[in-house]
């Protein structure tokens, strides 16, 4: 038994003689190719050393260059290759747009349906065989050519507007039983809602509302239908009648919501769902030409407001507004721009009509100012005040909405937005020796270019119409801020232009001066140029109230010019007043004088020689100062 296991124990030490053999050979064979490595890391390392680039660095090694210039031949080659596939792709386009563009090809492919015309209809459309014989139809017939623009929304959002705010009025009247609707709307009981003020939530709203038309009835009822029915007609009339005037009809919410829907662009999605068998989206107006021009919308609205004026049917409103929102939501010739909306702001006005000029008023800003113009104001039924920034863009595409813009706020008695748009009247002063000779010193002294206001969105150059001064000095006197003429003023004598198409006030910081007013001609031109009767009635209207001695000196000489040239019996009586007021202050001047120098001759003893020689000098110099005024 020792023998066996002796001999096994000398087996398995073979074998493991055996494994450390074929471990040491892998370790010579690792060693060999450790060798090997360090060989050519020296062998590289020295021809390294030896090449040298021209700027003395040592370069790149020879296997790693030529490895990067088999990468760019490959590049090269792929480029080359897309090159050929690109230019092969051109030449086969061009074969098949060749072909495809024959009056053959295209009439077949329309053979079947034929092409809608802006309003839904296919008179005076080519047809297939006008097609065949000249491709030249496309640029005879135009309303094979449809243009459109971001102003579809704004279009589209005021249009809404309009027909949501006179359905509201409709129903309010029908609701009240109003006799007319029957008469001069027949056939329009779709419109209505039945039962509007019983279905009612019954909340704070309904129950002010029910207190407040409890004026009307002429007997208490606690039935609703027969309390409509008992509203005294002169009251109800009345009630109706304010309609027009009144800015309560459109909710805030559903206002802010149908804006944001339409001054977006959302109002273009379909209104079911893709799954549909026809897509049922709105369709806005189209426009056969990409050429912008309001002259056919002025037209129509100018038409529509004269008819409006003359006409003694009632509910003539009703058809007035809905007429124009089927104007603003149909197609067109050409491109309007914002200035149509700055029209209709001022004819609505005109009329009286300030419940739809509001609407246009808040369909104004760009969708960009939604968070400011739509956000909630003081009042729980209307908006925030409007910032000068919201009607920034649009006063420079249409100048003469900043007048429209001062009227609307002005009416409404917004002193502080007017305040903000005469910003664009901020006057612009140089070194002009003859302005003192129009304007006194303590009226300039305090608009000098020092104490102008730096905003940079102001400093782009607009020319605003010479009666701009005119409307802003209107407000002026109707909300009493009188401190803001003397600013109007100066912006009239040192920023008015002689220009082709007549006077101009510019605003902005830099602008030409060789075509100023004040270097172009004399004193009284100047005068004759910029003061007309309104300005001088104003003007006078304003010192001779306030009696504000030194500006009715100032301006009582231009008026009796004025007077000597044109006959005007408004500023006649108004010179006669002036008159007479600094003609009253100068007695009291002068009764006042003489008190004092009494006074002062009992006290020190003055001599009576002295007291007359100074108060003969006194009333020489008055007599001298008031001749100016009365021959």
């Amino acid at each position: 038994m020792k023998k066996k296991h002796r001999i096994h124990h000398l087996t398995s030490q073979a074998a493991e003689l055996e494994d450390y053999e074929n471990v040491i050979s892998d370790l010579d064979s690792k060693l060999e190719g450790v060798q090997k490595r360090i060989q050519e890391l020296k062998a590289c390392n020295s021809t390294s050393k030896l090449s040298r680039s021209p700027d003395g660095e040592p370069s790149e090694p020879r296997s790693v260059i030529s490895k990067e210039l088999k990468y760019k031949k490959i590049q090269q080659k792929m480029l080359a290759d897309q090159e050929s596939l690109a230019h092969k792709f051109l030449q086969s386009r061009a074969s098949i747009a060749a072909v495809a563009s024959t009056p053959e090809i295209i009439a077949n492919l329309f053979a079947s349906s034929p092409l809608p015309t802006s309003s839904g209809s296919t008179e005076n459309l080519p047809t297939a065989t006008e097609t065949d014989t000249s491709k030249e139809n496309y640029e005879i017939n135009p309303k094979t050519r449809t243009f459109s623009s971001p102003i579809q929304n704004s279009l589209m959002s005021l249009s809404h507007s309009i027909i949501s705010t006179s359905l509201i009025e409709l129903n309010i009247r029908y609701a009240l039983f109003d006799k007319k609707l029957t008469t001069h709307f027949p056939g329009t009981d779709s419109l209505y809602r039945s039962k509007l003020f019983q279905n009612m939530s019954d909340d704070k709203d309904k129950q002010e509302l029910l207190s407040n038309m409890s004026d009307f009835c002429i007997v208490p009822s606690s039935n609703s239908k027969s309390f409509l029915k008992s509203l005294h007609p002169k009251k109800k009339e009345m009630l109706f009648a304010s309609f027009r005037r009144s800015d309560h009809f459109a909710d805030k919410e559903s206002q802010r919501y149908d804006m944001y829907i339409h001054k977006s662009g959302r109002w273009r999605n379909y209104e079911d769902s893709d799954t549909a068998k026809q897509i049922s989206a709105i369709r806005g107006p189209v426009f056969e030409s990409n050429t912008v021009s309001n002259v056919h919308y002025f037209e129509k609205f100018q038409t529509l407001f004269s008819s409006y004026k003359s006409e003694r049917r009632p509910l003539k409103h009703i058809n007035l507004v809905l007429e124009i929102a089927r104007i603003l939501a149909s197609d067109g010739k050409f491109i309007p721009s914002n200035a149509i909306f700055r029209d209709l702001l001022d004819k609505f006005g005109e009329v009286g009509l300030t419940n739809y000029q509001h609407l246009v008023y808040d369909s104004l800003p760009d969708f960009q100012h939604r968070k400011t113009a739509w956000a909630d104001g003081v009042a729980s039924h209307s908006f925030a005040e409007k910032k000068l920034i919201h009607f920034q863009s649009l006063i420079e595409e249409d100048p003469q909405l900043l007048g429209s813009l001062i009227e609307y706020n002005t009416k409404r008695g917004n002193a502080s937005f007017v305040k903000k748009l005469f910003a664009y009247l901020e006057p612009v002063h140089n070194a002009y020796p003859q302005s003192q000779t129009i304007l006194p010193h303590f009226m300039t002294k305090r608009f000098d270019s020092s104490s102008r206001g730096s905003n940079e969105a102001l400093e782009k150059p607009i020319l605003f119409e010479n009666n701009i001064i005119e409307l802003a000095i209107k407000a002026c006197v109707d909300l009493e801020e009188y401190k803001s003429i003397d600013k109007l003023l100066n912006k009239l004598v040192f920023n008015s232009i002689d220009t082709p198409s007549g006077l101009k006030i510019f605003s902005g910081s830099h602008f030409g001066s060789d075509k100023l007013l004040l270097n172009n001609f004399s004193t009284d031109e100047v005068v004759n140029k910029l003061f007309n009767e309104n300005i001088l009635c104003m003007l006078g209207q304003v010192y001779v109230s306030s009696k504000d001695l030194r500006r009715c000196e100032w301006i009582a000489p231009i008026i009796q010019k004025y007077i000597t040239k044109t006959d005007s019996p408004k500023l006649s009586t108004l010179y006669k007043s002036i008159v007479h007021l600094l003609e009253s202050i100068q007695s009291k001047n002068q009764k006042d004088s003489q008190v004092r120098h009494h006074d002062m001759h009992g006290k020190s003893g003055y001599s009576i020689t002295k007291i007359k020689k100074t108060t003969a000098f006194e009333e020489t110099s008055n007599h001298t100062q008031m001749a100016s005024f009365t021959t």
